[in-house]
């Protein structure tokens, strides 16, 4: 889809004048540690931009594809070491994170419009959770044990209880909880890794979807693990 794009009209929109950004690949953004360790936030590439609202028109010939809650970030090119791609990341000075839906070069005006998405406010997410991720070591007796330590801190995410089912076996009563948890950025989860909530609940995690998605949510279904 190409969308008629001037200039005059999207300069005068601007929200701000000059920002300094940083633009971080995707690849960047989920790759996780070889070593295992904590994985902090990747530095990507500095730019100067302008940030605009979507406008409704553009939004409405967009099919769907656009909200009014998308925003436009204009990035200067000069500098730039690579093209903003679908499912990059532009983060501004205060850490907020915007995935590029659609890049245009505008190569008269030495510019990228990138047409972006702050899925974290679009979706409510206004919890703050840890990754933590097991090391095998020994103990003194030479038995392999699981360390568990913080390998992403402060994701923003929502926690949200989907099922809930009691069960008795051997005349014990259990409750049995389901829940999903959506990601504001896609996150390299894997089998040796468990989600800790902001009360010090952890979750063991059943499957992951929506890593590859540009337009919504990663998450992941997850189960309480008992203390």
């Amino acid at each position: 889809m190409s969308l008629d794009w001037d200039v005059r009209k999207d300069f005068s929109r601007a929200a701000d004048g000059w920002a300094e950004v940083r633009l971080v690949p995707g690849r960047q953004a989920e790759q996780a540690p070889s070593d295992g360790s904590e994985q902090s936030d990747p530095p990507g590439y500095p730019a100067q931009a302008l940030r605009q609202a979507v406008s409704a028109q553009e939004a409405a010939q967009s099919g769907g594809q656009y909200t009014a809650t998308d925003v436009v970030w204009h990035l200067a090119a000069e500098g730039l070491p690579q093209v903003p791609a679908p499912g990059d990341f532009i983060v501004d000075g205060q850490g907020v994170r915007y995935r590029v839906l659609q890049t245009k070069s505008v190569p008269q005006a030495g510019r990228y419009r990138c047409v972006c998405r702050h899925v974290a406010i679009q979706a409510g997410l206004d919890t703050l959770v840890d990754v933590e991720r097991a090391q095998p070591t020994k103990s003194p007796d030479g038995v392999e044990v699981l360390q568990w330590t913080v390998w992403r801190s402060g994701l923003r995410a929502k926690v949200q209880p989907v099922e809930t089912r009691l069960q008795i076996e051997d005349d014990q009563m259990t409750i049995q909880t389901r829940l999903k948890i959506y990601f504001a950025e896609p996150v390299a989860l894997d089998q040796r890794c468990r989600i800790r909530g902001p009360d010090g609940s952890r979750y063991r995690i059943l499957a992951v979807r929506g890593q590859e998605r540009i337009d919504g949510l990663m998450e992941a279904d997850v189960e309480p693990i008992q203390p």
